[in-house]
């Protein structure tokens, strides 16, 4: 695998069903010129900046990123940016799948599945299929928690808790965000929601992540060293604790870390 690349763990089911997860031979963080070299895995390859504001020109590199693929296996890495999201929304019209990031806040969520949701009903609303493609927002567990750890004396309990807490609150999230007819009309006809996907894990941390990230129908983008130890293994799926989570968040300003700040910036990144 390519130095810098990241496998991917991804946990089946969108229901609050303890569903096993199952590492899938995905791998995040590619540059063009390595694709070939993924062989039969998913992959996502990461779309030049420079290209990002011409949607054109990331419809023409995503045709030759899909060219290099197994089987068209790929999806398209752009940044949580207005361009990026509309990129994004031309590329998953055109049926490819996206990878979008960093999100950090709600409201950058619900950017992104009203940018996904817009895409497929454009695609149903002139019958093209709408199943078979992904989109998947990357949210930076370990950024999170490195920017709170800064603020937080050493040995509080709440190191390393902010970015546990911050994914388990989008997650929450996504059961409102996609339970109205407009989703349910899109499922029908083979739509899968975006899904949430953990990256940025801090490496010593990445044991502890995992236990607390396996949430149903999310991703999470392992370094290669941890990748390896997990595969082939069942992983047990756990729920999110909205209780703990928001006690968490409310604790962390209390102690003078700002919370909401360090996630706009996040975002903005």
């Amino acid at each position: 695998m390519p130095q810098g690349a990241d496998l991917s763990v991804w946990l089946e089911g969108w229901d609050r069903c303890a569903a096993p997860g199952r590492l899938v031979e995905g791998i995040t963080g590619l540059g063009l010129e390595d694709v070939e070299r993924a062989g039969d895995r998913w992959v996502q390859v990461d779309c030049p900046h420079r290209l990002v504001r011409h949607r054109h020109a990331v419809a023409g590199f995503a045709q030759q990123a899909a060219g290099h693929a197994y089987e068209g296996r790929v999806a398209i890495g752009l940044p949580c940016t207005p361009r990026g999201l509309a990129s994004a929304s031309e590329l998953l019209w055109r049926g490819i799948s996206v990878g979008v990031g960093p999100v950090a806040t709600a409201a950058t969520w619900r950017a992104v599945a009203q940018c996904c949701s817009r895409a497929l009903e454009r695609r149903r609303a002139v019958g093209l299929p709408v199943d078979g493609i992904a989109c998947v927002a990357w949210v930076p567990v370990g950024l999170i928690d490195d920017h709170s750890d800064r603020l937080l004396a050493h040995g509080s309990s709440l190191r390393g808790a902010a970015g546990i807490a911050i994914a388990q609150l989008l997650y929450l999230l996504t059961f409102q965000t996609f339970a109205d007819e407009r989703w349910a009309e899109l499922r029908a006809h083979g739509a899968q929601p975006p899904r949430l996907g953990w990256n940025r894990l801090t490496a010593e941390r990445r044991a502890s992540y995992v236990s607390r990230l396996t949430l149903p129908g999310t991703v999470i983008a392992l370094g290669h060293r941890w990748a390896w130890e997990v595969e082939g293994h069942e992983l047990d799926v756990t729920e999110a604790d909205e209780t703990e989570a928001s006690w968490t968040a409310r604790e962390l300003v209390g102690r003078g870390v700002p919370l909401d700040g360090i996630l706009a910036a996040l975002d903005a990144a």
